[in-house]
């Protein structure tokens, strides 16, 4: 059963206890790190598809692969709740995702934002702007999220799969200030 099947006020409730739950989250305690670097040593799946197989890689490669988890998900994953496809992370919150964005007046960007944020394309572009000290008018700029077959082409991940791990072509990495700010305590 989805949390959108339940009555509106069990709904109600429910999300009203995911953000008590999140709040509680906020900072990662000792303990949670410590179960997740245990859990970082388990491999949950003995089959998995190429694709899949190439982050391992890609995260052995970068020597991080000990520092991370990859958790098989059913089919219907997108289909549940967020806070019920946060799955090991604490909370959604904690939850990041990727997207490839094209200046359409140049580059792809890789931008990697917590989940439940949306992506500002202003402090992007006030971003990509500072790297050049501002020498390139802001005409130049102009985001938008990418078709899904340039993004494949690009990364080698359908929609809503996008890794920024393993990417076929480099494609330059944003990661947002939101996600530098979660606390590790």
């Amino acid at each position: 059963m989805l949390v959108k099947d339940l009555p509106t006020d069990e709904q109600t409730a429910l999300r009203n206890l995911q953000k008590d739950i999140s709040s509680l989250y906020s900072a990662l305690s000792e303990e949670y790190k410590a179960e997740w670097n245990l859990e970082c040593q388990k491999k949950t799946y003995t089959e998995c598809p190429k694709v899949v197989k190439h982050v391992e890689e890609s995260l052995k490669a970068l020597d991080i692969f000990d520092k991370c988890q990859i958790i098989p998900v059913e089919p219907d994953y997108y289909d549940w709740e967020l806070q019920q496809r946060a799955v090991n992370a604490p909370s959604k919150e904690h939850m990041c995702k990727s997207v490839i964005l094209e200046n359409t007046r140049c580059t792809h960007e890789d931008i990697s934002e917590k989940y439940v944020a949306p992506v500002n394309t202003q402090k992007l572009l006030n971003y990509c702007r500072n790297l050049k000290n501002k020498e390139i008018s802001k005409k130049y700029y102009n985001f938008r999220l990418a078709d899904p077959e340039v993004s494949l082409q690009l990364t080698g991940f359908e929609k809503g799969g996008v890794s920024p791990f393993g990417m076929k072509q480099p494609v330059p990495i944003i990661l947002a200030e939101s996600v530098t700010k979660l606390k590790v305590q």
